[in-house]
Parts: structure tokens; C-alpha cells; sequence
């Protein structure tokens, strides 16, 4: 059962996953193991090993693999860990040279009733951050951890006490942790969102206050969302810098051949019932309309804009002198305004 690939730095794809193998003695596939295998870039194993079915450490360690990263010469690994014969689970972080020889493991919360370690990311070589969950005396518990690449813990923030697991996790390009959760209440999928900064502490959604803030002190109304399929998701902030979405005219005032520059990003804000949506494209598909309006909302002219284009030119040599309202939109929606005045 293969859960997640990872490329590493020299183009090779680790599998992580779990498999059935039989113990010692048994005829059927019975345990669990945490199954790791490294392919070279035209899909042929150089190794693969069930992680922890042949180890010199005391005991035969089976579980689930979930997530693996490379950091340094090795291969590490969130996966959910016991030892045979005892079946009590625990989140833990397996170590592998990049050889493929199993090197350690460490139970990031040990003597607990159940548990796995779920995501894995890198912060650097030497501290990780693992997204997991477990139940030490009937409190289940769903957790971030910060370690180092023995697996001791550096710092534990406590997302919420119940039995969901971290399904995902990433990294920002500004050093911003970002997992989710999902839970299934009355026959309805429920997603989160938790967002942290590097010290594991509750980070805003947005990088300034705005309607939804996940310090907010009110109670959110759960709403639904329906956006055009050419939206471009990503790790990149809404906007900070307006100019992005703005469109530039020159030279204004003008009397012959106007320049109109185009956003390079397309900003664009949905109303709910509760929230004011600000939708940031990076990129973009669909035509947009740029029309020119008099004072009197008399439409002077009409353009339709290519994805590609990013400048064209009106000539307004023929129009009355005064002041015009250029407005871009995409469908019905306005998504840049400017003024122009023809001398």
C-alpha cells in the first residue's frame, strides 16, 4: 500500500508505504511493516526493505509508513510503530542510511495507547516537523512536533484534542507550516486548516487583518466556497504589493496614443453571507474585457483582452477632452479600475 513518493535531490523516487509480511513462525501475512523503496528516474528499485522486520535492536518493530524525507546521508520516515508483541501503537520517526540499512528509531511519544506519525517536513537537516496523533489514557490528541533528527522532541503544540490524524503538510517559501485534517460528522466531510509559524505558535491566515483571521474571538459560520476551475492555488501570500493588481496608464494625461499596462495579477473579491473573499490568480486563462466609460457612464469603447497580452494601446486622438473610467473585468466581475484624462 503505497502512501507517498518522494523526490530526492539526485532525481530518485522514495516510496513510502506499508506492507503485510508474516512473523516468525506464521505461514500468512500477518503484521504490519513500514515499507520503504528507493527507484532510480526510470522506475527500477535499488532497494527496498519492509522497515523493521531484521534489526538488531532488541525486538522485530512493525507499524505504518506514512511520509519520508531526505536530510543530510539519510532517509527519514513518519510512521506509526510497535514491537512485537506488544500492540500498543506510538508516532515515531525511523531513521535509513541512503544505502538502505535501517539505522534507528524513536518513539516520539512512548506508553501510549495508540498512535501514528502521519507528515514529516523539513525545516533544515537537523530539525524536523511532524504532524501526528495519539491516546495516552483515553485522551486522543492531535499534535505538531518539533524535533531534531533523533526524534526528541523540541516543542509540542497541541491542535485539538480529538482522533484526527494530519492527512498533509507543507512548508512555505516563508518558513510558515500549513496541515490539514478531515473528519466525516452526520455523513458530511469536514476539512481544516491549521496554520503555524516556526515557533509552532497559531500564525494568521493572511499577513494583515482581514474579515477571517484564525484568532478571531467570534464564532465562523462553515460556508461553501465555489471557484472557476482555472483557479491557481499555491504557497504564495495574497498580494502585499497593490501595484500588482493595478493597471498603469500612460502617458496620463494624453491626447494621441494611450498605453494601458495590464495587472500581473488578477485580484478578485466574492461576498458570502459572512466573509468578503479575496481571491489572488497568479495566473490566468479566460479573456478579460477592458472598456472605457465617459463621466456620464456612456461605454466609449470596448477591448477584448488576451491572457498573453500585457500592454496594448488606445488611440484618443478623436475623443472629447475630459476624464474617462477605464474598467478591466473578467465576466462580471470588475477586477482592476483607472482613471484616464485626454488633454
Amino acid at each position: 500500500n503505497e502512501i507517498e513518493i518522494y523526490l530526492t535531490p539526485d532525481n530518485k523516487y522514495l516510496v513510502t508505504g506499508t506492507c503485510y509480511r508474516p512473523d516468525s513462525g506464521q505461514i500468512t501475512p500477518y503484521w504490519l511493516w513500514p515499507m520503504l523503496i528507493l527507484a532510480d528516474s526510470t522506475g527500477n528499485a535499488v532497494w527496498e526493505i519492509p522497515w523493521g522486520y531484521t534489526l538488531p535492536f532488541g525486538g522485530q518493530v512493525g507499524g505504518e509508513g506514512f511520509q519520508s524525507i531526505r536530510a543530510g546521508n539519510n532517509m527519514y520516515s513518519s510512521v506509526c510503530h510497535y514491537i512485537i508483541p506488544d500492540h500498543r501503537y506510538a508516532p515515531c520517526l525511523i531513521k535509513t542510511s541512503f544505502s538502505g540499512v535501517p539505522e534507528s528509531y524513536h518513539d516520539l511519544k512512548p506508553n501510549t495507547d495508540y498512535g501514528k506519525a502521519t507528515t514529516l517536513s523539513k525545516v533544515s537537516d537537523s530539525i524536523f516537523i511532524i504532524g501526528g496523533g495519539y491516546v495516552v489514557t483515553g485522551l486522543s490528541k492531535m499534535s505538531v512536533f518539533k524535533t531534531d533528527t533523533l526524534g526528541t522532541i523540541l516543542k509540542e503544540k497541541i491542535l485539538k484534542y480529538y482522533d484526527w490524524l494530519p492527512m498533509d503538510a507543507i512548508l512555505t517559501q516563508d518558513h510558515k507550516y500549513l496541515t490539514t485534517a478531515w473528519d466525516n460528522i452526520n455523513n458530511k466531510n469536514l476539512f481544516y486548516l491549521w496554520k503555524l509559524n516556526a515557533d509552532l505558535e497559531y500564525d494568521s491566515i493572511y499577513t494583515q487583518p482581514r474579515v477571517y483571521d484564525s484568532l478571531c474571538p467570534y464564532s465562523i459560520t462553515s460556508s461553501t466556497l465555489f471557484f472557476q476551475c482555472d483557479l491557481i492555488t499555491g504557497m504564495i501570500e495574497p498580494v502585499i504589493n497593490t501595484e500588482k493588481v493595478k493597471m498603469h496608464i500612460y502617458p496620463n494625461p494624453g491626447s494621441n496614443i494611450i498605453h494601458v499596462e495590464m495587472p500581473s495579477c488578477i485580484q478578485k473579491q466574492t461576498k458570502t453571507e459572512h466573509l468578503n473573499v479575496v481571491t489572488i490568480f497568479h495566473q490566468w486563462y479566460n479573456d478579460l474585457d477592458l472598456e472605457v466609460y465617459d463621466l456620464f457612464g456612456k461605454l466609449i469603447y470596448r477591448q477584448m483582452v488576451k491572457p498573453l497580452e500585457k500592454e496594448l494601446d488606445l488611440n484618443v486622438s478623436g475623443w472629447s477632452r475630459g476624464i474617462y473610467y477605464v474598467r478591466l473585468s473578467s465576466g462580471e466581475t470588475e477586477v482592476a479600475t483607472s482613471k484616464l484624462i485626454v488633454k
